[in-house]
């Protein structure tokens, strides 16, 4: 039982679908029981699944998301840079007010 949670929390698989009777098989893989519908959704039928699309979709996301940090990143540069020469003309604009006082 506890091996069996382990080996579920190690995999990443739900505890409920590792199959008790066939355990590990002789290649060392666990034998999973994967169900035919799935049991968060709002609908009974089976689940209708092209996994190239849904791969495709995923790299899609996965390239928007490096796209997007990309340029979140260069953009706090940009503000970054700026509150660094607002922050040396507000240096020199004291030191010149010190200088005339």
């Amino acid at each position: 039982m506890a091996l069996k949670s382990l080996l579920g929390m190690l995999l990443g698989v739900p505890f409920s679908c590792i199959n008790e009777r066939r355990g590990i098989d002789s290649d060392g893989f666990v034998n999973l029981d994967r169900p035919k519908y799935a049991q968060n959704v709002p609908w009974s039928g089976p689940i209708d699944v092209d996994l190239v699309e849904e791969c495709m979709r995923m790299i899609a996301a996965l390239q928007r998301v490096a796209r997007d940090q990309s340029f979140q990143h260069s953009i706090k540069e940009i503000l970054l840079t700026i509150r660094l020469a607002i922050a040396n003309a507000r240096i020199r604009s004291l030191e010149e007010r010190i200088r005339d006082f």
